[in-house]
């Protein structure tokens, strides 16, 4: 049961609506996982909203037997009235100066989420992504894979993730089912045999044993780049997660294994092509500091690059901006914060980090720790925090030791669960018992950070008090102030 307080407004578009109750007869394709996500928020005691164009796009239809059929079927969802989109929104979310009708319901969906009147956004429209970012709500508007996700795991129902495995070219099965999702502009399988086999290709693959892949990542090392990148310079060839796969971060997880593969092979840079359609793919890589370097030759295709150090320090760009140019794996710290964290919540939100320290990528792990980009709750009290500090998370109680960075995106107060659950919207790796139970207690610290990187070496307890980044293990946020220790710390990163 969801403890009180704790409950979601979860709004869905027309189309998710319509696949939630589509007809056996009939059914929508993305009927089963709307459905699902129905008896879930159900279950969980969340409410499922619909905006007013759902009934705009009802009376649309001509015929009105299926029109009271539908507003029947409303009858078991929370409808919110129309709202009037404020002057400079639109400008603000990306629009152009003139917009047709469905961007429009797509801007007054933005806004329902921006005024707080629902916490996520579930749709498949790939399209209002950017938008969503433009507002900074991308954390809360979720396809249906990764509200499904979510909600399995407030129902402590985690989804088991395979490992991310190396493997060479010619070990790849080309006649694999996910290389039948790749354009007809690629005649891929000739490639895989021609060129990726042959040439023994790095590939990364997710997959459990006796199935087919879950997802492939193929790279090489390039000697010809657009856009002017330097050094050496590493090419992805191929990013792809199989549609049934898809949600549980399995996008960050892949990406965050070819910024360990470029970084422990000494590349400079590296750059991937993608076609302009591909929204969300060109969303998850510009979120991780890529840019649009140049076009190719293929009709809508685009190159995105980035470098993963600077020649010098950038004028102007601050701590945050530095990491997400860069990093993971570089950042630019200014201040420096110990956090502790019990063995249960580093082991949710860090499974890439073992006791060892060592990258644990590659065996495997729960959804929960996927992704890059993560939040944390506490109870402390401290309000120092600010976008861009460095966070060393100190694991508490028996065998303590820190070997896992961070970087500050945005932190809140709040004694509200629903407005913590909000804040942490897809990263969360609580449920809303644990988070409803937390503010019970009294207000929490809610931080989004961007992990940066695991240490090879973990950092003892002992050594942190005598390097004078601690005086004792600290009960909250602790900010390190010795000069000396934050000396030392920056060592650590530069190595």
């Amino acid at each position: 049961m969801v403890a009180q307080g704790a409950s979601l407004r979860i709004l869905i578009d027309t189309n998710i609506f319509i696949a939630a109750e589509s007809e056996a007869t009939k059914l929508h394709v993305n009927a089963v996982n709307a459905t699902a996500l129905y008896r879930l928020a159900t279950e969980l005691r969340h409410t499922l909203c619909v905006g007013s164009g759902t009934l705009e796009d009802i009376a649309r239809h001509h015929d009105e037997a299926h029109r009271a059929k539908r507003r029947q079927q409303l009858q078991r969802y929370h409808i919110f009235d129309s709202v009037d989109i404020p002057p400079g929104l639109q400008a603000k979310a990306g629009y152009p100066p003139r917009i047709n009708a469905q961007s429009r319901v797509d801007l007054s969906l933005l806004l329902l989420l921006d005024r707080g009147a629902a916490q996520w956004l579930v749709t498949e429209d790939q399209r209002i992504l950017p938008h969503a970012r433009a507002l900074q709500l991308e954390d809360r508007v979720f396809s249906l894979s990764d509200s499904l996700d979510v909600l399995s795991r407030q129902r402590h129902q985690p989804v088991n993730v395979p490992a991310v495995t190396e493997i060479k070219g010619y070990q790849l099965d080309r006649d694999d089912p996910i290389f039948d999702e790749f354009a007809d502009e690629y005649d891929i399988r000739a490639w895989l045999k021609n060129k990726v086999a042959p040439e023994a290709r790095v590939c990364l693959v997710m997959q459990d044993p006796g199935e087919s892949l879950d997802a492939v990542v193929i790279l090489k090392e390039e000697t010809e780049t657009s856009g002017g990148l330097p050094g050496k310079v590493l090419k992805i060839c191929t990013f792809k997660v199989s549609p049934h796969a898809r949600g549980v971060k399995r996008g960050e997880l892949l990406l965050w294994a070819v910024f360990e593969h470029a970084r422990t092979n000494a590349y400079d840079s590296m750059f991937i092509e993608v076609f302009s359609r591909e929204v969300a793919l060109i969303e998850l890589f510009e979120a991780f500091g890529f840019t649009k370097l140049d076009t190719t030759d293929r009709e809508d295709e685009l190159v995105l690059g980035k470098r993963l150090q600077p020649a010098s320090r950038p004028d102007g760009l601050d701590p945050l901006g530095y990491a997400i140019e860069f990093g993971p794996g570089a950042i630019a710290p200014t201040r420096w914060f110990i956090v502790p964290i019990i063995p249960k919540w580093h082991r949710s939100l860090f499974p890439v980090a073992d006791d060892s320290g060592q990258f644990a990528l590659y065996d495997g792990m729960t959804d929960q720790g996927n992704a890059i980009r993560k939040a944390y709750v506490c109870h402390s009290p401290s309000k120092q925090l600010r976008p861009g500090d460095t966070l060393l998370f100190l694991r508490t109680r028996q065998n303590q030791m820190a070997n896992v960075i961070g970087v500050v995106e945005e932190t809140t107060r709040s004694s509200d669960p629903t407005r913590v659950l909000e804040f942490t919207g897809r990263r969360t790796v609580y449920t809303p018992a644990e988070i409803a139970d937390m503010c019970s207690k009294g207000e929490v610290l809610a931080i989004r950070f961007r992990l940066d990187r695991v240490l090879d070496t973990p950092i003892s307890s002992d050594e942190l008090r005598e390097r004078g980044v601690m005086a004792r293990s600290p009960m909250s946020v602790q900010l390190v102030s010795d000069e000396g220790a934050v000396e030392w710390l920056e060592t650590l990163i530069s190595v």
